[in-house]
């Protein structure tokens, strides 16, 4: 009798595990429809020129963030893997970073640590600089984009580019 309640129990907690982690993809079928799914983020750092026009799934976790003068928003990302729904998992490891661009003048609901998901078209790479260092950084024009609160705050890092300092830009 014992036996067959923990058995239940066991199975009872088994089931709500498996529900709780059951959601929604961040993007639907209609979004994800044009992705290529061969490009992977190593494959794209070795030769992003190869890669123009073709459309990608990646997120990771925001480093900074900016408005350009012709009314752009550039959003830099520490790239993380993606879980089964399509979200950022934040205690994966970086392979790098890339910068998000969409039209916009407002940063709004866009902050230091949150996690980012995109669906967009690679443009190539654009040169940024950082302490009068410039560094190609691959570009992608945004399609779709999905937030979620970041783990806490990220641990400033002094050694790029081996690791992503967080900073802010102004407006951010």
């Amino acid at each position: 009798m014992l036996w067959i309640k923990l058995s239940l129990t066991l199975l009872g907690l088994l089931i709500l595990a498996a529900c709780a982690s059951l959601s929604p993809p961040a993007f639907d079928a209609e979004v994800i429809r044009n992705v290529n799914q061969g490009i992977t983020f190593p494959l794209l750092q070795q030769n992003p020129e190869a890669f123009k026009g073709q459309t990608v799934l990646l997120g990771g976790q925001i480093v900074s963030a900016d408005l350009t003068s012709d009314s752009l928003v550039n959003i830099e990302v520490k790239q993380k893997p993606l879980d089964v729904n399509q979200k950022p998992v934040a205690s994966g490891s970086s392979q790098g970073v890339f910068l998000i661009q969409f039209p916009g003048r407002d940063l709004t609901g866009i902050h230091l640590g949150d996690l980012v998901s995109v669906v967009g078209t690679i443009l190539g790479t654009k040169n940024l600089r950082l302490a009068g260092l410039s560094y190609p950084i691959i570009l992608i024009e945004a399609q779709k984009v999905n937030y979620w609160p970041g783990p806490g705050t990220l641990r400033p890092k002094i050694y790029y580019p081996w690791e992503v300092t967080p900073r802010t830009r102004r407006g951010f």
